[in-house]
């Protein structure tokens, strides 16, 4: 296992790389990134898990909606799930709109979060594309069905009160039809403002 960096501050840390792998998408990049927030980590969790709070922070966006709710409640147990499975669960439709880019793009994905057993006060969400069928056709036009092939956020506490989170992220998407270049350099610089965001949000 690699060292686990701490971030400091308002301080926000962004790591790039590929996959090691072929497949779709094995060449657009993967960015990591980590910052603090002040507020509870349950709290933060919430915030990101409501579709209405998503263009507070991500000025690319046009929207997300809650297209089917599977299960509900980040504090839900496997045992009380028809599922069978901890924590929320639902189905989600998000549309971008690139500031340098003439379309917009559009991704539905699967939004899973759920409390880390083994490490109190602590959440993990994690998001994959799915489609309606094997057509994956928008209903946006023009549009560009992105595919989010990982996406993971892991929210822990940073100090012992719980008022401080910890928040990493890591994002592999695919946009066929965007230029490679463009999402190489586009990737790390979104990323960061979205934590920068997210943190004047809290402070305020």
């Amino acid at each position: 296992l690699q060292p686990w960096h701490g971030v400091h501050g308002d301080d926000v840390l962004i790591w790039t790389g590929e996959v090691k792998h072929d497949g779709l998408g094995s060449g657009w990049p993967v960015c990591k990134c980590r910052g603090l927030v002040q507020t509870s980590p349950k709290a933060l969790l919430e915030y990101l898990m409501d579709s209405s709070k998503v263009r507070e922070y991500n000025k690319m966006s046009l929207g997300r909606e809650d297209l089917y709710y599977i299960q509900s409640g980040v504090d839900k147990k496997a045992a009380n799930s028809s599922y069978g499975i901890p924590g929320d669960c639902k189905i989600v439709k998000a549309t971008n709109k690139p500031r340098l880019l003439p379309i917009t793009i559009e991704m539905i994905s699967l939004m899973h979060c759920k409390e880390i057993e083994n490490i109190p006060g602590s959440f993990l969400m994690v998001y994959r594309s799915c489609f309606e069928d094997s057509t994956a056709n928008g209903d946006v036009t023009p549009v560009i069905r992105s595919e989010m092939l990982l996406g993971a956020v892991l929210v822990r506490p940073y100090d012992q009160e719980h008022q401080i989170s910890e928040m990493t992220s890591i994002t592999h998407m695919y946009s066929p039809g965007v230029p490679e270049m463009i999402a190489r350099r586009a990737a790390p610089s979104a990323a960061e403002k979205m934590v920068k965001d997210i943190q004047h949000i809290f402070k305020n």
